[in-house]
């Protein structure tokens, strides 16, 4: 083969099983993948020639599938429906060349009846007597699935009275497209011509143009008059027997199960959405994001107000930098419910949380799976009240540290030195005045310092202070105020955070989900990679026969209805 299908196969169950984790697929979607795993062939035969051809009888019950396996062994095989009304166990009739492979789990071993034979003629064949398939037992419907995968030939057994019930047939019908097909109408003994004309039209309809059809009898003791078709059976079985006609069957399994594969692969792409640009996504996020982060701002300053104040109140005296939260040692959770204990409260998260719930209905209007969208902003949703006190904090920290504006900044520390310069340049002017006035006073040539001199004086030391202090005492810079555009700085800035974290995750979920759909088709590449067929054998005519031409193309066109 070009190709290994257990390789394609194992590929798309871990595409699938990832696709489901990351939300793109539901949990049942992935199960029936696993369903079609399940059904993969395993090598339970082996011959000394290589593998054998796996014949096995199914029919309704009382048809006379285990008497015509008896016949065939020449040898009581299986019990007959006398012995097992419900036939509820398996019998493998094998050559002693013929070795049992490691069983799947999914087989019951306690429900396995083995027999051997020395007959050289069937060495290559491997025979099963299955269950009754319309029997009541539910059990039974399971052993035959669980058996079907590793079957190579059906013989569908059927007799006079029973040619026409569908239950059974309609069962293999669905799961058998990749298997060869004789039937058998048995207890020919009880039937008419025009049953195998009837059961040859039913079979025409079902994509079998020229059926291979036998007449067996089967009762014992066999009659020696016998007028049927058992040795033609039997020669048609071991012109089958042959390596040409197992890898024909093989690819031709392979091909009808890689297609099933495709369809199970197409219907998941269906379910996830094509590939799409974020771009849509993204203008109708940033469109919803600017109007509610407005309608945010707006709505929070009364609480950055309230925060403001109470962080005012709470440290009024003490000194600026002793007023910072998280002083070292203490923790978020020792300050979060005192600092800023109503800032971004239930109505901003509900409002945060009605505009990331819009984007995720908009992933579902453009026909993609709104559920991984949605537990991809899970995180950012409830991290929101934490990133907005964390950036609050921090901008209340930067605030504090540079109280006031600019202007402020500047003319501070000038006014401040003129507040010391001036009232002691006023000081220097008076005292050296009176010094000079009272020198010149005791040589006589001036009067003391009178009442006016002293009033005077008084008022210019008193501007001098004054001025400076007055201005100085405007330009201090509010702790209230400074804390609010702290507090609205940090909330505008966390706005921001929080929608450019919405949009790197949409980004990021967008890609996962371009990723996925290339990966899809890279399979689906694999899935149109034909098996390759062998060489022409000289069972060709037969072999044809056998296969259901209708039934295979309907699964290989499934996903064209």
């Amino acid at each position: 083969m070009a190709y290994n299908f257990s390789e394609l196969l194992s590929k798309t169950q871990e595409w699938m099983q990832e696709a489901a984790t990351h939300g793109w697929l539901s949990a049942s979607e992935a199960a029936d993948l696993q369903l079609l795993a399940n059904n993969e062939s395993h090598q339970v035969f082996d011959g000394e020639q290589g593998k054998p051809l796996v014949v096995a009888f199914f029919g309704g019950t009382g048809v006379g599938k285990s008497s015509l396996l008896n016949r065939l062994a020449g040898e009581d095989v299986a019990r007959t429906g006398v012995e097992r009304p419900t036939s509820r166990e398996v019998t493998l009739y094998i050559h002693d060349k013929i070795k049992l492979g490691n069983l799947p789990s999914e087989l019951p071993v306690e429900q396995i009846k083995v027999a051997r034979h020395h007959d050289q003629d069937w060495e290559n064949v491997a025979w099963i007597d299955m269950p009754d398939i319309d029997s009541v037992e539910q059990n039974n419907r399971h052993l035959v699935e669980q058996w079907l995968p590793h079957i190579d030939l059906l013989i569908y057994v059927v007799s006079p009275e029973r040619y026409r019930d569908e239950r059974g047939w309609r069962f293999l019908q669905s799961q058998g497209a990749g298997h060869g097909w004789i039937f058998v109408m048995n207890q020919w003994d009880r039937g008419d011509p025009s049953q195998i004309d009837d059961l040859r039209t039913l079979l025409a309809k079902s994509g079998f143009a020229d059926p291979v059809l036998f007449r067996t009898i089967c009762k014992q003791p066999i009659p020696d008059d016998i007028n049927d078709d058992f040795e033609q059976l039997v020669n048609s079985i071991q012109a089958l027997a042959n390596r040409h006609t197992l890898a024909h069957l093989e690819a031709r399994n392979i091909q009808v199960r890689q297609q099933e594969l495709k369809n199970t692969i197409i219907d998941a792409l269906s379910r996830m959405g094509q590939s799409v640009s974020t771009e849509q996504l993204l203008a109708h996020w940033k469109h919803d994001w600017q109007t509610t982060s407005e309608v945010l701002e707006k709505g929070l300053q009364w609480p950055a107000k309230y925060v403001a104040q109470t962080f005012v109140g709470r440290y009024k005296g003490i000194p600026m930098l002793a007023r910072l939260p998280y002083q070292s040692g203490e923790s978020n959770e020792d300050h979060e419910s005192t600092q800023v204990p109503t800032l971004w409260d239930a109505w901003a998260q509900t409002r945060f949380e009605d505009v990331v719930d819009l984007i995720t209905l908009e992933a579902d209007h453009i026909g993609l799976p709104a559920e991984p969208y949605r537990q991809a902003l899970v995180p950012v949703v409830d991290g929101a009240r934490k990133s907005i006190l964390s950036q609050t904090q921090q901008s209340l920290r930067h605030a504090l540290v540079k109280p006031g504006n600019l202007f402020q900044r500047i003319f501070m520390p000038l006014f401040k030195a003129l507040s010391v310069i001036l009232p002691l340049a006023a000081a220097s002017w008076v005292g050296y005045r009176v010094v000079d006035l009272y020198y010149k006073n005791g040589s006589g040539e001036l009067p003391y310092l009178g009442i006016d001199f002293a009033v005077h004086s008084g008022l210019l030391l008193l501007l001098s202070w004054l001025l400076p202090w007055f201005v100085l005492r405007n330009l201090r810079p509010s702790l209230e105020k400074t804390a609010i555009r702290g507090i609205e700085n940090g909330v505008e800035l966390a706005l921001d955070q929080l929608g450019t974290q919405v949009e790197e995750t949409l980004e990021t979920t967008a890609k996962s989900h371009n990723d996925f759909v290339e990966s899809a088709q890279n399979l689906l590449d694999l899935c149109d990679k034909k098996p390759e067929l062998p060489e022409s054998g000289v069972s060709d005519q037969l072999l044809n026969r056998i296969l259901s031409s209708k039934q295979v193309n309907a699964k290989l066109q499934k996903q064209n209805v």
